[in-house]
């Protein structure tokens, strides 16, 4: 398959039948991104808030290269020895790795793996061997700390194409009218993400979006209506977590 000015060989791993993700500009930018990154035998992290698709669109490419991708969830447990063992897994038949949430890990433990790993990456130039780091700083607990470029391909992720995604989402799902319900969810979505208070169990980003629509798909099977199907959805999935001083 070739990537930009890089060829990279299918591994032909059988995953079944998988879902791909929305081509949108920024799920294109990372693919471009992620073959320079494999091509120069280098790994990757990407920075950005929850929700915004950073671990997705890591599995979503190895879905297109035909690669098992391991996703390995860190925390403040996760130690040197436990990272240096993941790492090395990922020498069996080419298999990727993404540690996400990779800033909890502590500082001394994240030092002496950053060592390892890029001694571990040079000699085995000649694998296409994916290791992906995710990171979401300024939340708290999370350590900080600077990646080499000579060994990291750094992107930092902000706000996924909501809109485009929604509408794509929901013609998969069955809606004809998708551009039109799409615009009203996302406008509604919005005015909930920034007008409602400011508390933890709220979730108005793409897994809230991925949520709903799902939802409204079901909804649809059951009524004609795209309208009431899409409404259905939204006060199943999201009216019963409003609190009731934001009515």
């Amino acid at each position: 398959m070739k990537i930009g000015d890089s060829t990279f060989n299918h591994g032909y791993e059988y995953q079944g039948t998988v879902e791909l993700l929305t081509v949108t500009l920024l799920t294109e930018q990372l693919n471009f991104s992620y073959g320079e990154t494999l091509a120069n035998n280098m790994a990757h992290a990407s920075h950005g808030p929850a929700g915004c698709g950073k671990t997705e669109t890591a599995k979503d490419f190895g879905k297109k290269l035909g690669r098992f991708v391991h996703v390995s969830a860190c925390d403040e447990k996760f130690c040197c020895i436990d990272l240096i063992r993941i790492a090395k897994g990922i020498a069996a038949e080419n298999t990727w790795v993404i540690s996400d949430e990779f800033n909890r890990v502590g500082m001394g433990h994240i030092t002496h793996f950053m060592k390892f790993l890029a001694e571990f990456m040079e000699n085995r130039a000649d694998k296409e061997n994916g290791y992906f780091l995710t990171m979401n700083p300024g939340y708290a607990g999370r350590t900080k700390f600077t990646l080499d470029t000579k060994h990291w391909k750094i992107n930092n992720m902000d706000t996924p194409d909501f809109l485009d995604i929604s509408q794509l989402l929901l013609a998969r799902n069955g809606f004809h009218n998708y551009e039109e319900i799409g615009t009203r969810f996302e406008r509604i979505r919005y005015e909930l993400r920034w007008k409602m208070t400011k508390t933890d169990h709220y979730d108005f980003g793409m897994r809230m979006v991925m949520h709903t629509v799902k939802s409204a798909g079901r909804w649809l099977l059951k009524t004609e209506s795209e309208e009431q199907a899409m409404l259905s959805a939204l006060m199943v999935s999201i009216y019963p977590g409003i609190r009731y001083t934001d009515f």
